[in-house]
């Protein structure tokens, strides 16, 4: 009886380094779909691409291991995963060229036709798929039409592209959580493993044991660079008793102390943070969680002083925020609802309540119709925020990538006439050049020509990794170049960039 199933996660980017493997768990999209399926009675085996460099090997390895025995192979696929995905799939039809392979994520949703034109491709599966998964699983396993299965494309006995109703935006009351049993869940517990989220909990003294939760899906805010508001995915939210029971759980069986709500943002219901408090204080639940919110939520009436030392009693926080911009018209470009002020005004509230919420910013550059003013503004407001709190975390500010799935990607490809791959094939081409100065005519042309050095500076200068560099000739050399960085960023000054050389050219860095 062909009743197991494949499902493969893949590195983030081309650029993926496996030397910050771990504590990356698989996609949400992996983890959920596969939890369902499994509750459903399928065998799943998810292969983590993210994890194990020999990911390819493993495919090969389950596919003749199980001949014969496979419903399907699905992939969640993100446009910078297409290189990774592709291959696979080519894999997978190599050895099988009947397997049904299945995408899912971003890419398949935004260009489901074009992605079912690949031979490689067989079936996509549109905007979220839990249940629709598994509605694809009951099709090919009882042989019946696909026709009746909501939300996807495919290809028909013909070769003939079909596509089904939407599938109903699902409650997330009725999905389960992660069932960690379907990946080698000590791997990424391990605490010997390289963690990204490490340095975002500076004053807990103890190892990390971190886990996923989600808390949410959806989003109610209409930022121009988001998916979210292509797909309309309106917000549902888990109660706060259920988030405590999870946590428990997870707790005593995995022994996992900090979790990582995923949630657009964490905080956009107010009575179930009241309600989480009041839980964890009556009954004595202590735990450390990294989660999103917005800046707008500091205020008086909400995010105040005494609710984050009522939060900190619970234990470490890492809020991450997106700031996106210091330029009042940029942030009004792309309708994030937020002012520099607010910024400011968040970091000053987590400053004075406690130093075991930790604040971290992500900032980008190079938006369509900034100034090079504007620019520049930007990265010394990162500055600023340093002097008022010299623990904050600066992501970025990184540079604006032209990525499909948002107002801004639809409105700079009409406007600057752009042409967009038309294949799995070009795109993979495509990825491999994103970033190049040709591909941002949005932007003026100082920018184009600064970017790297732009990049390079900033990573030195607002970096909170080195600014407590170990005693060494390499570490005093990164030392003095902090200092010129920090010089060069708040001048704005580029020219004779002999840092760069010294850390590029003699590969210090």
């Amino acid at each position: 009886m062909r009743n197991n199933i494949i499902l493969i996660n893949f590195p983030p980017a081309p650029d993926y380094s496996y030397s910050v493997k771990g504590i990356i768990y698989p996609s949400t999209a992996i983890m959920l779909i596969g939890t369902f399926l499994k509750q459903n009675g399928y065998n799943v085996h998810i292969i983590d691409g993210a994890y194990h460099e020999d990911y390819k090997e493993k495919i090969k390895a389950d596919l003749l291991e199980m001949d014969g025995q496979i419903l399907f192979v699905g992939m969640s696929v993100m446009i910078t995963q297409i290189p990774f995905a592709l291959e696979a799939a080519k894999i997978v039809k190599e050895i099988n060229v009947d397997m049904p392979v299945v995408w899912g994520g971003p890419h398949p949703t935004l260009f489901s036709e074009e992605t079912l034109r690949d031979g490689h491709v067989d079936i996509v599966v549109i905007n979220e798929g839990t249940k629709t998964a598994l509605g694809i699983a009951r099709s090919l396993s009882d042989g019946s039409d696909l026709s009746i299965v909501p939300g996807i494309g495919y290809k028909d006995s013909e070769k003939v592209i079909r596509f089904t109703p939407p599938a109903p935006i699902e409650d997330i009351n009725d999905l389960p959580f992660f069932d960690f049993s379907l990946i080698e869940a000590d791997c990424y517990l391990n605490p010997s493993t390289v963690s990204v989220y490490k340095r975002e909990f500076p004053h807990y003294k103890n190892v990390l044991r971190i886990m996923p939760i989600l808390t949410g899906l959806g989003c109610p805010y209409k930022c121009q660079f988001c998916i979210n508001v292509i797909l309309k995915r309106r917000y549902r939210h888990r109660t706060a008793r259920s988030i405590t029971e999870e946590i428990k759980r997870m707790q005593v069986q995995h022994r996992a102390n900090t979790f990582l709500f995923l949630d657009e943002d964490f905080f956009i219901n107010k009575k179930r943070i009241h309600e989480l408090v009041s839980i964890c204080e009556a009954e004595n639940i202590h735990f450390n969680f990294r989660a999103w919110c917005r800046v707008d939520h500091f205020k008086e009436s909400y995010l105040n002083i005494d609710l984050l030392k009522r939060l900190s009693n619970i234990g470490h926080i890492s809020l991450v925020m997106g700031g996106e911009s210091a330029s009042p018209e940029i942030l009004s470009d792309l309708k994030k609802g937020i002012t520099p002020e607010q910024i400011i005004n968040s970091l000053k509230v987590i400053t004075k309540s406690d130093k075991r919420i930790f604040p971290r910013y992500s900032f980008m550059v190079g938006l369509e119709n900034e100034t090079m003013a504007q620019i520049r503004e930007t990265y010394r407001f990162c500055m600023k925020m340093q002097k008022i709190n010299p623990s904050v975390d600066i992501a970025g500010p990184f540079i604006f990538r032209l990525y499909p799935g948002s107002p801004i990607f639809e409105r700079i490809v009409k406007d600057y006439n752009i042409v967009i791959p038309d294949s799995l094939e070009t795109w993979v081409r495509h990825i491999s050049n994103i970033g190049g100065a040709d591909e941002m005519p949005w932007t003026p042309e100082e920018f184009q020509k600064k970017k790297d050095l732009m990049v390079f500076y900033s990573g030195y200068a607002l970096s909170f990794n080195d600014r407590r560099p170990r005693w060494s000739l390499k570490s005093v050399a990164k030392m003095l170049i902090i200092l010129f960085s920090r010089f060069r960023i708040k001048h704005f000054i580029f020219s004779l960039p002999f840092e760069y050389i010294i850390l590029v050219k003699l590969k210090l860095k």
